[in-house]
């Protein structure tokens, strides 16, 4: 089953602002948004779970971080 992620649940689970999210959008740091109706967005869950699980770490190895 296709699940979709709205904006306002999105933001949420990245802990950012709507205006960060359109901007990490626009840079191509996020997937793209898919059109569901006429004024209504959102992000395939499965798009936004692999984008996630690419993204680095916040606990890296102490030792690699001197290299």
């Amino acid at each position: 089953m296709i699940k979709i992620i709205r904006v306002n649940r999105l933001c949420d689970i990245l802990s950012v602002s709507r205006s960060t999210l359109w901007r990490m959008e626009q840079t191509g740091e996020l997937p793209r948004r898919r059109q569901i109706a006429k004024r209504t967005v959102g992000w395939l869950e499965s798009e936004i779970e692999e984008w996630l699980k690419s993204r680095p770490s916040a606990y890296q190895d102490k030792s690699t971080l001197n290299k």
